[in-house]
């Protein structure tokens, strides 16, 4: 499994800034570790939680950031079918996941507030 570098996860989380308590997502289809996406987004304040196709990939996050003194939602599960409330997100950050793929772009939709922001990693069309 790849780790993604802590400066990748460092700029997602000046991009987002402080959190004050809103919640952002973690999407990824599989083979990324987000615990430093989500560690870091967690110290600005963010109540995170990650889905993850890969329920290993749960299981290894989630170790990573109890370790860490981090309260994460680490959910084994797919970007087609996120299992959040709707409009409760103010952020959705994408790994391996194209948000703008009709079945994905749907449940962003529904889990993110109006004026939510969706980052999505390079190469992938935000729509």
């Amino acid at each position: 499994m790849e780790r993604l570098p802590d400066v990748f996860a460092d700029r997602i989380a000046v991009s987002l800034g402080d959190g004050h308590g809103r919640r952002a997502v973690l999407i990824c289809a599989g083979g990324a570790d987000l615990s430093a996406v989500a560690a870091a987004l967690s110290r600005q304040a963010w109540a995170v939680g990650v889905c993850c196709l890969d329920p290993e990939a749960v299981e290894r996050g989630q170790a990573a950031t109890e370790a860490a003194g981090l309260v994460v939602d680490w959910r084994a599960g797919a970007a087609e079918a996120l299992p959040w409330q709707d409009g409760r997100c103010a952020a959705v950050v994408c790994c391996g996941v194209n948000p703008a793929e009709a079945p994905v772009r749907s449940e962003i939709e529904r889990i993110l507030k109006a004026g939510g922001v969706v980052l999505a990693e390079p190469g992938s069309e935000v729509g």
